[in-house]
Parts: structure tokens; sequence; C-alpha cells
């Protein structure tokens, strides 16, 4: 049972994963496949924790909240991606210097291990809870 669930979670972010990097072009604000499918396995996978099963399911595995879940932070991250390319017409300003390029890249960092951090702390409060 509870190998089933993990495998079902793991073709989920994949799937999902593979669909925003690859169908939408849309990796999430940190540019990686993997960082992007990092963040959505372990929120589907905290999703199949917290959230109180229904709707259909299949060999014990309930199948829709980390579905509904996983969609919804994916849809999420994507809007928060940064634009490759600026608009037309649009004029860019480089950062005023190199140290605040790279301040955004450390609080960008910073973030995305933050959020890794609590999602496994989510998950195993969870497992250990029930």
């Amino acid at each position: 049972m509870f190998f089933l669930g993990i495998t079902y979670l793991i073709f989920l972010a994949l799937f999902l994963t593979a669909m925003f990097s690859y169908g939408f072009r849309m990796r999430g604000p940190w540019g990686s496949f993997w960082s992007f499918f990092a963040i959505i396995f372990l929120v589907v996978w905290a999703a199949d924790v917290w959230v109180t099963p229904f709707g259909p399911y299949w060999n014990e595995v309930y199948w829709f909240p980390p579905l509904v879940v996983g969609v919804l932070v994916a849809l999420l991250m994507a809007a928060v991606t940064p634009r490759t390319k600026p608009p037309q017409g649009t004029k860019t300003h480089p950062p005023a210097t190199r140290f605040e390029s790279e301040a955004v890249a450390v609080t960008v960092g910073s973030i995305f291990w933050l959020l890794l951090v609590l999602l496994i702390l989510s998950i195993v409060i969870g497992l250990f809870n029930d």
C-alpha cells in the first residue's frame, strides 16, 4: 500500500513537472527541472499525508487530493516564473550593481531550501502523527 502510494506520487510529480517544463516551458523561479520536481513531489506527498482522503480511489490510494494540490502548486510556481525575454517595446534596466543581482539569487536560493525543509518537516510530522 505504501509503495503503491509513493509510486503514484512520483509519477504524478514527474507528469506535472514534464508538462510544465516541456509543454509550457515554465520551470518555476529556480529554472531547473529537478528543483521543480522536488517541490511538486514534496507538495503532493504532504497533501497525501495531510488532506482528508476523498473522491475515487484505487487499491486504497486516493488519487484526487494530491492531483488537485499538485496542479494548483504547479500553476502557482509557473505564475512566478520570471520571463526569459521582456515584452517587445519595453526597455530593460540592468541591476544597479553586481551585488544587487547576487542578493536576489541568494534570496531565491534561500527560499528554495527553506521551502524544502518545511515540506519535509511537514511530511515527517504528518507521518508520525497518525
